[in-house]
């Protein structure tokens, strides 16, 4: 890979300088509006006030100095109250991106000071915070957006007065390891992931290549309707489906690889998945972008899941042939490639990385909905904004590239959706509206 340049670091009387100005800014406690206040209304008392005997001018500019001292001193105390009111013991150290979780942290809610409030965001990691009054507390909620690991969780907080005219923020440093895991969706639900697999639910290795159809299970989402035993169903009332015969043995030892891309989250969830199916075989190895090891058991795959979320987008795929290189059990191997289902820069050296390796090869393309995107009139485009919620969906046209630049790899290509919890083959995606067969 190549290395980029380091940026010059600053000179430390120049980081000095920009950290006295920050801490300058965050403490004093007046806002350009509250400044403008207080100046017009000493203008108001000093000159025409007192200077011409204005009554009307005078009342006005100690009203506008006392709101404006009052709010500055209101917000100070708030922010001592505040702050000594922050709790020492840590808060939940495990979460998972796009979840919403309780953390057990809180503040105190200032309810007996009027006209004041206390807001706080995380700076480190970046996620949305939600606040909830419990009696006299603050209860935190939050958001991360993104799978990763950290060691300290960095809160900016922020006390305002009802007016706009004071503000102190301050930052609280909370020591500590904090992870984010991949949503996983609704992938747990059903094994729709068995790359990694061990050869307990395989076929038999004495029977065809594609398994002799000896058991029966319940039907579940994503298995094909010719399997279904509609003369049971028809006596029983019970959707049930013939599955191959229960292997002893593994058929193909497995290598798999997370490629790091834009909107990722769904593969690093389908991977996670896989990686805890793989929990029970020995012979797999599992590798990420941004991890420069090859992971063969559960605590270290996992690991190289939560190190991919601080790889670039632009990077994917960079590691993919070294990690081939050492992990590869040979020609007769199988690799499972998880990909998002957007394409980028990753799909050209994915392609190289693989061709020629292994005898069986197969990329599961993760996404989160197999639905377009709604169809907007011109009076919802100018009311709503690009990310509401009612107009989620996945570009169509983005995912047909995907799946066609990586068939034309002689590579079997499968499209996994973590909202509803089934795979797609890749010749079945005529059936997306919008999207090319």
């Amino acid at each position: 890979a190549e290395t980029r340049p380091e940026a010059a670091p600053r000179p430390p009387w120049r980081a000095r300088i920009l950290g006295g100005l920050r801490f300058a800014r965050d403490t004093f406690p007046l806002t350009p509006a509250g400044c403008l206040l207080l100046a017009g209304a000493l203008w108001a008392l000093l000159g025409p006030g007192l200077g011409h005997h204005d009554l009307v001018l005078l009342i006005l500019g100690v009203l506008g100095a006392l709101v404006t001292a009052l709010s500055a001193l209101l917000v100070g105390v708030a922010a001592l109250l505040a702050r000594s009111g922050l709790p020492e013991d840590p808060v939940t150290r495990e979460t998972e991106a796009g979840r919403w979780t309780t953390t057990g942290f809180s503040a105190p809610s200032l309810w007996f000071l009027p006209m004041v409030g206390l807001t706080w965001r995380w700076d480190e990691p970046a996620g949305e915070v939600e606040v909830n009054r419990e009696g006299g507390r603050l209860i935190e909620r939050v958001r991360l957006t993104r799978r990763g690991e950290w060691p300290e969780v960095r809160r900016a907080f922020e006390v305002e007065d009802a007016f706009g005219l004071a503000s102190i923020r301050f930052f609280h440093v909370e020591r500590g390891a904090m992870r984010a895991l991949p949503n996983t969706g609704r992938l747990r639900d059903v094994q729709v992931v068995q790359g990694l697999a061990g050869g307990d639910d395989r076929e038999h290795p004495l029977g065809p290549a594609a398994g002799d159809l000896m058991d029966i299970r319940r039907y579940g989402p994503g298995d094909p309707l010719r399997f279904v035993l509609w003369k049971l169903y028809a006596k029983s009332g019970q959707l049930l489906v013939r599955t191959p015969e229960r292997a002893i043995a593994p058929i193909k030892r497995t290598v798999a690889y997370l490629v790091v891309g834009q909107d990722d989250e769904a593969a690093a969830g389908a991977a996670r998945v896989a990686v805890g199916l793989a929990a029970r075989s020995a012979d797999w190895a599992f590798g990420a972008d941004g991890c420069h090891e090859v992971a063969r058991d559960h605590g270290k795959a996992e690991q190289a899941i939560l190190s991919s979320g601080k790889a670039r987008p632009e990077d994917g795929a960079a590691d993919l042939s070294r990690f081939l290189d050492a992990a590869s059990f040979g020609a007769g191997g199988r690799a499972l490639v998880f990909v998002p289902g957007v394409p980028g820069p990753w799909m050209r050296k994915v392609v190289e990385a693989t061709a020629g390796r292994f005898t069986e090869l197969e990329f599961a393309v993760c996404v989160d909905g197999l639905k377009p995107p709604k169809a907007r009139s011109w009076l919802s485009r100018a009311l709503l904004s690009e990310g509401d919620d009612a107009q989620k969906g996945i570009d169509t046209a983005a995912l047909v590239e995907v799946v066609s630049t990586l068939t034309r790899a002689r590579a079997r290509v499968t499209v996994l959706d973590r909202e509803g919890g089934v795979v797609v083959p890749s010749d079945q995606l005529y059936r997306l509206k919008g999207a090319a067969p």
